[in-house]
Parts: structure tokens; C-alpha cells; sequence
């Protein structure tokens, strides 16, 4: 790359930068948290005094009214979303290539 063009690569990046992109805020949490605290401390509170971290009634409440909301007769909970894309590629059996 010529040397003059080196010299303005960086000045145009940040002209780009500043022209396209935009930035987008992180959601704040805490409005939508005071909302409904009393609902999720004590959701939390339960938990933590029947030490039902895995699984136990609660997952299974959680279960069975998501199953009903969305009218599906079987819900797996997941900790996380990896886990279920793994259990969705399980579920669809995919072959290599």
C-alpha cells in the first residue's frame, strides 16, 4: 500500500466509524427489575430456602406453563443457550458433511 495511503487509512476509519456505526446502549435491567422486585426476590428467596437450585418444582412449574403458553406437550429447561443448541442438534439427528 503506498505510503500516502497509509497516512489517511486511519483518519478515514475513524470518519467511517463515526459516520456508520452507531452505538448501541446495553438495556438497563434495573427499571424493569424495580418493577417487579417484590415478584423476583421472593422467586429467589423461595429457591434459596428450599435449596432447589437443579431442577425440583419450580423448574417443573417453569415447564409445564411454558409448555401450555406455547401449546407444545414437552419443555426442556436449559441452563444456558449452548445447552440447548446441543439438545436441539440432538433432537434433529445431523449428519457430517
Amino acid at each position: 500500500m503506498p505510503e500516502s495511503m497509509q497516512a489517511t487509512l486511519p483518519g478515514l476509519l475513524d470518519l467511517l466509524s463515526e459516520s456508520i456505526l452507531m452505538k448501541v446502549p446495553f438495556v438497563d435491567l434495573s427499571v424493569q427489575y424495580q418493577n417487579i422486585k417484590s415478584e423476583i426476590d421472593n422467586a429467589i428467596a423461595s429457591v434459596m430456602r428450599e435449596s432447589t437450585f437443579i431442577g425440583g418444582r419450580f423448574v417443573k412449574e417453569f415447564e409445564e406453563q411454558f409448555a401450555k403458553e406455547y401449546g407444545v406437550k414437552h419443555v426442556i429447561s436449559c441452563g444456558n443457550g449452548t445447552d440447548s443448541l446441543y439438545i436441539i442438534m440432538r433432537m434433529h439427528k445431523p449428519v457430517r458433511g
